[in-house]
């Protein structure tokens, strides 16, 4: 349950009440950016290896590979149409080498611009090559480093931050596989040297992309390449190398993996660190599929956000083809670019700020209904907004455009009390749908809205993945949660549970998935918002919390000060009072769960069998049982309360009783569904809260 103001806890418990209530939209997907792209330039140009940085000045700078000639342009104001189509290429070499590709960086904790150009020479392949600009006309070249005549250099790539230079790249050793090493060398006082060779031994490599750590202390390099036998389980996988220490810090660890003979291949990966403005890891590469049967081959470059750079959730497509992938650049005033060798793309500021990102419908809402039909389901809000013209170009254009599927949802209710107007934000929602209606001779705007567990719903694993080491129930649990939320709980302690083999397949949704777990743990999940998030909205703002399914002290009295406007309490309807559980065939690891009070009702055991061979040790069979037992004596309830609205109540919470009617003395329930209905009659909206219990 939220936290009730003494102000807003005393009003409610007034016999007549002046409802408080705020909708806002605001144009933000969860826990994604809320970009709107469009064409912005096309260049007459081949598809070919490139790069783009945007310096210290806002300007930004693109080098890319014709043929061998390495050749860069400086965009003074990259918004302005006229300063790409009037852009003029530079020659920096004509040494280039196309399987290396180039790459550019710049330092962003400098006032002035200082970028640095990297490449491999083509004489040799063996030779990198850098160039350094301050204004994009003038370019000085050196030499980075001469590799040994046996080895040749496959892929680079800069990281310049707080005044340092490295360089990164990838060196075949050409030994027989795996014989490909990450290699960082650092420029130092105008000399190239300190290089440290990562001792991993790789299978091929596509390409690597590197970013300074959030700390300024350590460089992330992403690497497009294989393991398993002979390399051909292609991957996706992650190295750090510490800046202080000059010294690599950690193995690589696989983020993203195809199966061997899938046809699959990554190529080009680039990653970007948070920042405050885009608080969370940008991984982009080139998806390439070799073709099979009456499917043809594609190269298709993909976009991924993710709360850590170790663990990406989902990654969409781009719809422009290239093999060569694209930069996802933020410039200033938060405006966005996606640049490719010949493609450029800009996104206007996606802040929920600005008033193009948030729209204020409060003044107009008729109804509002919020259902939760259970417990570790999803809640759904239906919410009607008076349209006198307001809302004709809504989820289109104009200032309405944001009122479409997508933007978040956020509204808190409450009352007026003796502070003014106090609300709680209740559970944070997405537009699914809008409808226009015409009923009852007027128009209305119909909001369909939904929550995070039906977004998981909706979303299944892209590939199938598999956790061959025992792994908590919250590690996995995260992993699914990074989708709608950013930070996944780690209470309670049944949430320790570990399994060992689990499988993620495409057929099955994160929802059932994540039910399966917390039912497992014995844990109910529910979302929530940040009450301290302004518009109940923002990175972050959306929160998870679970709940042992165990007895729980009360969160609240109805029936004393709260009044109740309909009850039902129920007696009797169990179905199982027995739940006999096995785990893993090597103990073997059998526990019994029973409900004696309900037994010896019936005198018999109405029993439900649960069989999980991931769980490796007797306790946790034991805890998975009696949460399967609770679960199913929930399950079997049919209380209900009707009151009106407590805005902090959730589902999940225990509340107490009281009725001497029905025989209850601060009887404890748990909330195991909920239906909040507001409806506005004539300039005042009235509101209820509907509760589907379960008696503990």
């Amino acid at each position: 349950m939220h936290t009730l103001t003494s102000t807003l806890q005393t009003e409610i418990r007034k016999p007549s009440r002046t409802l408080a209530l705020s909708a806002i939209v605001t144009g933000q997907p969860p826990e994604a950016h809320g970009w709107e792209f469009a064409a912005l330039h096309t260049d007459a140009l081949a598809d070919t290896a490139h790069g783009s940085t945007i310096a210290p000045s806002g300007a930004l700078y693109q080098v890319r590979l014709d043929g061998s000639t390495v050749k860069a342009r400086r965009i003074a104001d990259p918004s302005a149409v006229a300063d790409w189509t009037g852009s003029t290429w530079i020659t920096i070499a004509t040494s280039g080498t196309a399987t290396p590709g180039v790459a550019i960086a710049s330092d962003p904790t400098l006032g002035t611009d200082s970028v640095y150009v990297f490449w491999v020479d083509s004489t040799d392949g063996r030779t990198i090559r850098a160039s350094v600009s301050t204004d994009g006309v003038t370019w000085t070249n050196e030499v980075v480093i001469v590799e040994n005549a046996a080895y040749q250099v496959r892929h680079v790539a800069g990281v310049l931050t707080a005044g340092e230079i490295h360089c990164v790249y990838v060196l075949d050793q050409q030994s027989g596989a795996p014989d490909e090493f990450l290699v960082s060398i650092e420029r130092v006082a105008a000399v190239w040297g300190t290089r440290v060779l990562q001792a991993t031994a790789r299978y091929n490599c596509n390409g690597i992309g590197a970013a300074r750590g959030e700390g300024l202390t350590d460089i992330h390099v992403v690497v497009a390449d294989g393991e398993g036998t002979n390399g051909l389980e292609r991957r996706l996988s992650v190295a750090t190398f510490d800046t202080v220490g000059n010294t690599w810090t950690a193995a690589s660890s696989a983020i993203i993996k195809h199966s061997s003979g899938s046809g699959f291949d990554f190529r080009r990966p680039r990653l970007a660190m948070p920042t405050t403005a885009s608080p969370r890891h940008a991984l982009t590469w080139v998806e390439s599929y070799a073709g099979s049967g009456a499917t043809p081959a594609y190269e298709r470059p993909m976009l991924c956000l993710s709360p850590s750079r170790l663990w990406f959730p989902e990654w969409v497509p781009w719809d422009q083809a290239t093999q060569y992938g694209f930069d996802l650049l933020r410039a200033a005033a938060a405006v966005w670019y996606l640049v490719g060798a010949k493609y450029v793309h800009r996104a206007p500021s996606d802040a929920i700020t600005l008033a193009a990102n948030r729209v204020d419908v409060s003044a107009d809402v008729a109804s509002i209904r919020i259902d939760t039909a259970r417990a570790n389901g999803p809640t759904t809000a239906h919410v009607r907004l008076d349209d006198r013209g307001t809302y004709t170009t809504a989820a289109v254009s104009g200032a309405t455009k944001i009122v479409r599927p997508g933007s978040r949802l956020s509204i808190k209710l409450g009352y007026r009390t003796s502070a003014g107007a106090e609300g709680i934000w209740q559970a944070p929602l997405w537009i699914d749908r809008v409808d226009h209606v015409f009923a009852d001779d007027r128009w209305w705007l119909d909001i369909r809205a939904i929550d995070a567990w039906s977004i998981l719903d909706r979303l299944h694993p892209a590939i199938t993945t598999q956790f061959t080491a025992a792994t908590t129930i919250q590690a996995l649990l995260e992993r699914i949660l990074w989708r709608v939320v950013a930070v996944a709980p780690t209470t309670p302690t049944s949430l320790n549970i570990s399994l060992s083999g689990a499988i993620w397949n495409p057929s099955r949704n994160f929802a059932d998935i994540a039910r399966e777990l917390l039912d497992l743990a014995g844990t109910r999940l529910r979302f929530r918002t940040d009450q301290a998030a302004t518009d109940g909205a923002g990175w972050a703002s959306a929160l998870a919390q679970a709940l042992e399914t165990t007895a729980q002290a009360s969160t609240y009295t109805y029936g004393t000060d709260h009044p109740i406007l309909a009850l039902t309490a129920t007696l009797g309807g169990q179905r199982i009072n027995h739940v006999a559980a096995a785990g893993a065939t090597a103990g073997p690891y059998l526990t019994d769960s029973h409900d004696h009070t309900a037994i010896r009702r019936w005198w018999r055991r109405l029993t439900s069998a649960l069989v999980d061979r991931r769980i490796g040790s007797l306790a946790n069979v034991q805890t998975a049982g009696d949460a399967a037992l609770r679960q199913d004596q929930a399950a079997d309830e049919g209380d209900s309360l009707e009151v009106p609205l407590n805005p902090a109540q959730e589902i999940g919470d225990t509340i107490a009783i009281t009725s001497a009617r029905a025989g209850l003395s601060a009887a404890l329930y748990v909330i195991v569904g909920q239906r909040i209905s507001v409806v506005r009659i004539g300039n005042r909206p009235h509101a209820t809260s509907r509760y589907d219990l379960a008696a503990l």
